[in-house]
């Protein structure tokens, strides 16, 4: 493995173990302890093994917002393997067509997700299949598909391929290297969250950068993990007021959303700030929430491409410029460099001209 994966990967498996018998992931309402966690990722190792595939072999992993879907993408990037997500939120022909394409060693899924087609494309693709569950709590080879035809050992990387957003044709699968998850970390944490802070509040995708952001931030720092399978207002206001939550990513949708459950304005009185990313934010709704519940909103830019946030708000930021400056993404994080260049040629544009962001 390189330098740069091997070091993500060990920190990461380092921290995990770090959990023992306290909480690690709390999920609908019951606290899962790093032990339980381990648990998931061990008997999915085991698994990967009986079933032959090689240590840094590639895995696919149908991505739910639950425990062991958490665990198995932790766990396989703690052992220095290249995961790549795969939605849920599709068709089983979907889940299949991916599947079929990606050709991994192994698949990772939910054992709702193993439906006809996607046994039969795993088949097809010599790809070797793992059933999680969590009630009852479970780990198991799918039938048929007991061994890889796919014993293909790893390059020595590791890291994630995500799917981008779509928003400019189809999604296309990113590769993320581990080594450049540590700024993932920082632009969720921005470099000063420490483990005994509140739980990371994680209801963003597990499938998309998002989700995978939270997810890894709250297990590389060691902080307790508050997972909701999809964002809900009722969900979303009780791990906040529960755990006296600080921060929290919120997309424009959610936002909108709180602003109207019109909640009693205390519902939010632990937060310092949200932060509003994946896509803009009008004015108006950033103005109305901020004026409804007292809670700043800063605005931060990013993409899967940049694995993460690359420009955003900060609170001191907010006080000096929040008035002045409101259609701003921020400044570039202390750890990024952005530049304009010329589509065409390359070269780096003056202030003021338009091109193509480089982070």
């Amino acid at each position: 493995m390189s330098d740069g994966a091997k070091t993500f990967s060990d920190a990461l498996a380092a921290s995990l173990a770090g959990y023992r018998g306290a909480p690690c992931i709390e999920f609908e309402g019951r606290w899962y302890s790093g032990d339980d966690v381990i648990a998931y990722v061990d008997a999915i190792n085991e698994a990967l093994r009986d079933a032959g595939v090689a240590e840094g072999a590639s895995v696919g992993v149908v991505a739910r917002n639950r425990p062991p879907h958490a665990a198995a993408v932790v766990g396989l990037l703690a052992a220095g393997r290249w995961v790549s997500m795969i939605y849920s939120f599709q068709s089983p022909e979907s889940i299949a067509r991916d599947v079929e394409q990606l050709a991994p060693a192994a698949v990772v899924a939910d054992r709702e997700d193993w439906t006809e087609p996607v046994i039969a494309a795993a088949r097809r693709a010599g790809t070797a299949g793992i059933a999680i569950d969590l009630r009852p709590s479970a780990v198991e080879v799918v039938p048929g598909l007991e061994q890889t035809g796919r014993n293909h050992g790893g390059d020595g990387s590791a890291g994630l391929r995500v799917l981008t957003s779509g928003t400019t044709g189809p999604p296309k699968r990113h590769e993320i290297p581990a080594e450049v998850l540590e700024h993932t970390v920082f632009s969720v944490s921005g470099g000063t969250a420490t483990a005994d802070d509140p739980p990371e509040l994680m209801y963003w995708p597990l499938g998309g950068i998002g989700g995978v952001c939270q997810l890894i931030t709250g297990a590389y720092i060691g902080k307790r993990i508050a997972l909701l399978e999809k964002f809900s207002v009722s969900e979303w206001v009780r791990v906040v007021s529960t755990y006296g939550i600080r921060r929290s990513g919120l997309q424009p949708a959610a936002v909108r959303m709180l602003l109207d459950a019109d909640l009693p304005r205390d519902a939010l009185a632990s937060l310092e700030y949200v932060v509003s990313a994946s896509g803009p934010l009008d004015p108006e709704t950033r103005d109305a929430f901020e004026e409804r519940y007292g809670v700043p909103v800063l605005l931060a830019y990013g993409a899967t491409e940049f694995a993460g946030s690359v420009c955003t708000w900060t609170p001191d930021l907010y006080r000096e410029f929040g008035a002045a400056k409101r259609s701003s993404s921020g400044r570039a994080l202390p750890d990024t460099d952005v530049r304009i260049l010329d589509p065409d040629t390359g070269a780096e544009l003056p202030t003021g001209e338009q091109g193509v962001l480089a982070a």
